[in-house]
């Protein structure tokens, strides 16, 4: 069974989560400095499950103000699917088996019916 050790440094820990919940820094040594405590300290504490929460709500408050702020930006939709390991530049070919496709592809549902005859040349 996995346990969790408990905190030894009551006050710091607290501190962390306070900081945490507020998004007062950019960087995990920031919040090590601003808390007190080696950022090694601050490695185990993310594991913790009160961190993680705070962390996934954080998380999912930036990407809602990210969606309202840019709404309109297709940079600020680039920039989410990046962060959700998406990548617009990166294709992959599921439509033939990785096989060359010479010249277009056009899919014709089979309901549609297409003339094939060559049109007549008129002298």
């Amino acid at each position: 069974m996995n346990s969790i050790p408990p905190i030894r440094k009551k006050d710091e820990f607290e501190a962390f989560l306070g900081v945490l919940r507020e998004g007062g820094a950019a960087h995990w040594t920031d919040i090590a400095n601003i808390v007190g405590v080696d950022k090694d300290t601050i490695t185990e504490w993310k594991k913790r499950p009160e961190a993680k929460q705070i962390i996934a709500e954080g998380i999912q408050y930036a990407l809602q103000q990210m969606e309202a702020t840019g709404k309109n930006d297709w940079r600020m939709w680039q920039a989410k699917l990046s962060m959700l390991g998406i990548s617009p530049k990166s294709k992959t070919d599921i439509t033939s088996d990785e096989k060359a496709i010479i010249g277009p592809t056009i899919f014709i549902p089979p309901e549609i019916e297409i003339d094939t005859k060559p049109p007549i040349e008129l002298h």
